[in-house]
């Protein structure tokens, strides 16, 4: 990389992900000649029509001139279907190879998950709790 560069390293994301609920992505992003800049990390989601949207960001604020940063984000996905993910940083002013600016994959959003039924005479405490999940 060359000096005051930024790239993304990893992705991890799981296979499959119930509609509704929430995804977790974590990646790894390095940041090369930024003490003190801080660099914007994006997650884009592709929808159904195929058009891609922001989802979510965060901000990485190294404090040595070189690091390697874990960012996580979270997107919650509305429909059904096999969706692309990218997560990206800005490329820097003046950045060489941008190419490393992002990382992409592919998440099957599928219907189902756990459904709870609780039946009880009296009310009790515990229905407080389950309510919450």
């Amino acid at each position: 990389m060359a000096a005051g560069s930024r790239a993304l390293v990893n992705l991890s994301v799981g296979d499959s992900v119930y509609v509704k609920n929430v995804l977790e992505v974590a990646g790894r992003v390095r940041l090369e000649g930024l003490a003190g800049r801080s660099a914007v990390v994006m997650l884009l989601a592709e929808n159904e029509a195929g058009a891609v949207k922001e989802v979510a960001r965060t901000t990485v604020r190294p404090g040595a001139d070189t690091v390697e940063e874990a960012v996580r984000l979270s997107w919650t996905p509305d429909s059904l279907g096999e969706r692309k993910l990218t997560l990206r940083v800005e490329p820097q002013e003046g950045e060489v190879i941008v190419a490393n600016n992002e990382l992409s994959t592919f998440v099957q959003v599928v219907d189902g998950g756990l459904r709870v039924l609780y039946v009880e005479g009296a009310l009790r405490v515990e229905q407080r709790f389950l309510r919450r999940v």
